[in-house]
């Protein structure tokens, strides 16, 4: 399959699925704690955003030909600050309420970002040449886990 077009389906199916799930919820948790978490993934996703200033930011998994990549701030720690955002603001968001169409749906992200992720990995070691160097001394998404 063409990467531009691999690229689409995963980056749809994404936003598709982050729609549908800030549709059907409440978009903050009611336990202080689980809000703790989702304005820590806010404050995550704003400091990767602020670091991506220094490149182009690009939703798609594709890396533009004129970027450069980014290994300050949260990217020190993890390759995908922005994917890890995402899912310390998701999961207390879904997870207490129980609903089963959210479960699915965030489910389907999940998938679709660790495939997303993996995918977009492979393209970036094909793009930048110490890509391989930075992956040794980086976590994906969750220090000391994945």
């Amino acid at each position: 399959m063409n990467r531009t077009v691999k690229s689409g389906i995963l980056t749809t199916i994404q936003f598709l699925t982050l729609g549908l799930l800030l549709f059907y919820n409440d978009w903050f948790a009611m336990i202080p704690l689980l809000l703790g978490v989702q304005f820590s993934g806010m404050i995550l996703g704003l400091w990767a955003i602020l670091e991506m200033r220094k490149s182009r930011l690009n939703v798609t998994p594709v890396p533009l030909h004129d970027s450069v990549l980014i290994t300050t701030g949260p990217y020190r720690l993890v390759r995908h600050p922005m994917y890890l955002s995402l899912i310390l603001i998701l999961y207390p968001m879904i997870l207490p309420d129980g609903n089963l169409l959210s479960i699915v749906l965030l489910a389907i992200f999940t998938i679709n970002l660790v495939v997303k992720l993996l995918f977009e990995e492979r393209l970036l070691k094909e793009r930048y040449t110490r890509y391989g160097t930075y992956q040794l001394s980086t976590w994906r998404i969750f220090p000391w886990v994945f």
